[in-house]
């Protein structure tokens, strides 16, 4: 199942985001996902979202460059930015295997702790975040749903459907 129609499986107590998963959420499906979760929640429920704060990851880093991602001789495997898309907000990255040069280029969806935090706050009433051991990696915590936002309201608008920006020309 999609995790956007989490909410069509019943009202739970918790809702767990676990394992860093937001960077596969576009800027418009990051809503739609906690709108989600917001809506599986009891009265007195509570989502937490495990997350890097990976705006700050990238400035301290050199993400745009080339990275090993597994450095491992049997699986060595790098990626590289490949683009960037400004109506969904991912930077394209291409993965390559080394041992056959296989290449799959996949979006990456960046966003700090305070972002999605903030986002969060549009659903439920309450947030906190809690910082882990592992440096960047945090804990989300948004409680009581507003249910003032259902799901079903976030339609896709018009730049979606139609996957890209308009040109603008100025002839002066």
């Amino acid at each position: 199942m999609d995790a956007i129609e989490a909410y069509k499986l019943g009202r739970f107590d918790l809702v767990l985001m676990y394992g860093a998963i937001l960077a596969h959420f576009d800027s418009w499906a990051l809503p739609r996902l906690f709108a989600s979760a917001a809506e599986a929640l009891r009265e007195n429920g509570v989502v937490i979202v495990e997350e890097m704060d990976r705006i700050h990851a990238i400035f301290m880093s050199r993400f745009k460059e080339f990275i090993v991602e597994n450095p491992k001789p049997e699986a060595l495997s790098i990626s590289v930015h490949a683009g960037y898309d400004p109506v969904k907000g991912s930077y394209l990255r291409n993965y390559i295997r080394v041992k056959d040069w296989e290449v799959v280029t996949l979006p990456v969806n960046f966003r700090s702790i305070s972002t999605i935090a903030s986002t969060l706050w549009l659903f439920l009433k309450d947030i906190d975040i809690v910082r882990t051991e592992t440096e960047n990696l945090y804990l989300v915590l948004g409680k009581t749903p507003r249910g003032l936002l259902k799901p079903e309201h976030l339609e896709e608008p018009t730049v979606i459907k139609r996957g890209k920006t308009l040109e603008f020309f100025l002839v002066i």
